[in-house]
């Protein structure tokens, strides 16, 4: 999730210097936003290069909070072009994304949460704390709403209603077996690359779906792959 990279430092950058006490916190959390640097960026350049394979110029990279959102907003309405309407894939596409809105905000809301421990009648982050309860409120009815999509499968269905109430680090894990679950609505259900630690990326366009491996030199191998050297299981 490239949005707690740039989120977290937009919360850093805008924190008033209240006292000294705050000042480890922030360091701390600065050194952990700053670890995140290589998975953002390898974020963002993943979604670059499903644009190209679609023939679509990819948005300017973000190099902040608001160009983040802006990049943000272009990703997310290619993504809703690239899938057909009401299709197997557009579905797990608008699960995944709401999923992921979720996400975001939890981390977030861990990352106020750990400054308030120090200074918990801060008004800055008091009033941060406030905007994102409404954010995962709002959140949570749109995973409701998505997940009452008919055609779901029913381990599906009973995942994304365990995530309603799922604390952050469940919701991670329930990420992962959400992608399992989901794997009946993808192309090909007994290829490996579905259930491949890579993670394998779905390059739809008008008229076919390809399966993307970052691993191997041919990047879409012909489908279903039953045998692979590069397979490893996901954990």
């Amino acid at each position: 999730m490239a949005g707690v990279r740039f989120g977290g430092d937009e919360l850093l950058q805008r924190l008033p210097p209240d006292g000294a006490g705050l000042i480890p916190a922030v360091g701390t959390l600065a050194a952990r936003l700053s670890a995140r640097g290589p998975e953002t960026q390898a974020t963002i350049i993943e979604c670059e290069r499903i644009l190209v394979a679609v023939g679509r110029a990819p948005p300017r990279r973000p190099h902040g909070a608001v160009e983040y959102r802006a990049w943000a907003k272009v990703i997310a309405g290619a993504g809703h072009d690239l899938y057909p309407e009401k299709s197997a894939e557009s579905g797990a596409f608008i699960i995944g994304a709401t999923l992921g809105d979720l996400l975001l905000t939890l981390e977030l809301e861990a990352q106020v949460e750990e400054l308030r421990r120090v200074a918990p009648n801060q008004p800055f982050l008091l009033r941060h704390a406030t905007a994102l309860d409404e954010d995962r409120e709002r959140a949570r009815s749109a995973l409701v709403a998505v997940s009452r999509r008919p055609g779901l499968p029913p381990a599906a269905t009973a995942i994304l209603t365990h995530a309603l109430t799922a604390p952050l680090e469940e919701l991670l894990e329930l990420a992962g077996d959400l992608e399992v679950a989901l794997e009946p609505v993808l192309p090909y259900p007994e290829s490996l690359c579905h259930r491949c630690a890579a993670p394998p990326r779905y390059i739809v366009t008008e008229t076919s779906t390809f399966i993307l491996c970052p691993i191997l030199p041919n990047k879409y191998p012909r489908q279903p792959v039953l045998s692979c050297t590069a397979f490893r299981a996901r954990t």
